[in-house]
């Protein structure tokens, strides 16, 4: 029984070969991307909860004219610095899992790259 035409890729309606190798690499090559996002995304978040570790300040700055006189303007500073202490370990664990997401994407990424080497070294050994 033939195949259905919903069930063929579309690229393989070209019966190409060359362009078949080219979307399979190019498809390939966008998992590639997507496992270096996760990496890139582990990273930013890594440093996201490091930051927690540091005091926070901020700073205002609010001037004010008087409605009745002309001359009345008042003008008024403020400067904050804040810190959460991490008494029950919230912060500490939080930087620990994002250590760990990021320790767990780069070795997803390492097992990705030697398995598409080792493909592409038996591909090479049996064309």
């Amino acid at each position: 029984e033939g195949a259905r035409l919903a069930d063929v890729a579309w690229f393989e309606l070209f019966a190409d070969e060359t362009l078949d190798a080219l979307i399979e690499e190019a498809l390939e090559e966008n998992i590639d991307l997507r496992t270096l996002g996760r990496v890139l995304e582990a990273r930013a978040r890594l440093g996201i909860s490091r930051a927690g570790l540091f005091p926070n300040t901020f700073a205002t700055l609010d001037s004010t004219l008087s409605p009745t006189e002309r001359d009345d303007t008042s003008h008024a500073l403020g400067v904050g610095l804040s810190w959460e202490i991490d008494v029950f370990g919230k912060l500490r664990r939080t930087r620990e899992a994002a250590e760990a997401e990021l320790l767990a994407s780069e070795d997803g990424a390492r097992r990705h790259r030697h398995a598409r080497e080792q493909r592409q070294r038996h591909l090479l050994r049996h064309p």
